[in-house]
């Protein structure tokens, strides 16, 4: 048998090599978030929700959820907004005419400010000032909002076409895997966190549709 130059099989190789690395050439086009936009007053309502149903730390405070929950009973996220980032829409807010983000990070009982009073449970009094200003323990200071932004962040990350299409009315809400998973249509390792239709499942489908329901929000157990 005639054996071929070891040349005539690399020559071979390479080229099969170029020419599956074709399909390789170039970045994939970036994919922009249509999430209902960050404004810390109203995401504030969603926050509180998310903290409460499922921020632990054995649930999505752990840190290797793809779905990241931040706030005063778990995972904890030390930093501040930008200036500008979380206002109200049409003080500059995000989709206002401003740029990104709005007059300030405001908060439901317009406290503005980190420290805030509805993020996680708890009164301010009776929370404990931080030994160091740059740490943040859990259990004791209540949700920033530069923590709030980390779980629209997160969530926002999740199906970004799917919310895109939601947003814009193309699709319900029940299309989104956070709302499915939460009513348990489909598979949740946490299980059922609510009904279908109860208020945890309005107070978040109504803000993907950009029309918050506080009520339900409040009303959520």
């Amino acid at each position: 048998m005639r054996l071929r130059p070891v040349w005539l099989h690399l020559s071979a190789w390479l080229a099969v090599a170029a020419s599956a690395g074709q399909g390789c050439v170039g970045e994939a086009e970036p994919i922009v978030s249509a999430c209902p936009p960050l404004i810390d007053a109203e995401f504030e309502e969603i926050s509180v929700v998310f903290e409460r149903k499922c921020g632990s730390l054995d649930c999505h405070g752990q840190a290797q959820r793809n779905f990241a929950v931040f706030g005063q009973n778990g995972r904890r996220r030390l930093g501040a907004l930008p200036t500008g980032v979380g206002g109200e829409a049409g003080e500059g807010g995000t989709g206002g005419d401003g740029g990104p983000g709005g007059a300030g990070a405001g908060h439901r009982d317009g406290d503005g400010g980190a420290g805030g009073d509805g993020g996680g449970g708890g009164d301010d009094d009776d929370v404990a000032p931080p030994e160091d200003e740059d740490e943040l323990i859990t259990g004791r200071q209540p949700t920033t909002p530069f923590e709030r932004a980390g779980t629209y962040q997160s969530l926002c990350a999740l199906q970004p076409e799917v919310i895109a299409e939601v947003v814009r009315g193309e699709k319900p809400p029940t299309e989104l895997t956070v709302v499915r998973k939460a009513s348990l249509l489909e598979a949740h390792k946490g299980g059922q966190i609510w009904l279908a239709d109860t208020p945890g499942d309005r107070c978040l489908q109504s803000w993907f549709r950009g029309e918050l329901d506080e009520i339900a929000c409040r009303q959520t157990p």
